[in-house]
């Protein structure tokens, strides 16, 4: 169980409500043709980005604030486990992992 604090303002001034949040995420639920990889620092971009190509593998999406993570869409040809273990023996990564399914269900306080 996880406690968030959301803040907002109003018209009057600065209100604070507590919200109770459950999340669920069952290690079996990942997406299929999706993976998450961060970079190792001072992993050169051009080599990340060869990997990729010959790797057939589209990025969705890099969060520079998160160090540098990247959604990956995998062929349609292979499996999740597959692209983890060649991300892995690449070097280019400080991890690699599935795309899990998380949901939320919010309870307010």
């Amino acid at each position: 169980m996880v406690l968030i604090f959301l803040l907002w303002t109003r018209a009057t001034g600065w209100s604070q409500v507590a919200v109770t949040a459950s999340i669920s995420r069952v290690a079996s639920q990942f997406r299929e043709d999706r993976i998450l990889i961060k970079p190792k620092p001072g992993t050169v971009t051009a080599a990340l980005a060869g990997f990729h190509e010959r790797s057939k593998i589209t990025i969705l999406h890099t969060y520079g604030g998160l160090g540098n993570l990247q959604v990956l869409r995998l062929p349609s040809d292979t499996t999740v486990l597959a692209f983890i273990r060649k991300y892995e023996e690449s070097g280019l990564v400080e991890y690699a992992e599935p795309d899990h399914v998380v949901r939320m269900a919010v309870t307010p306080k």
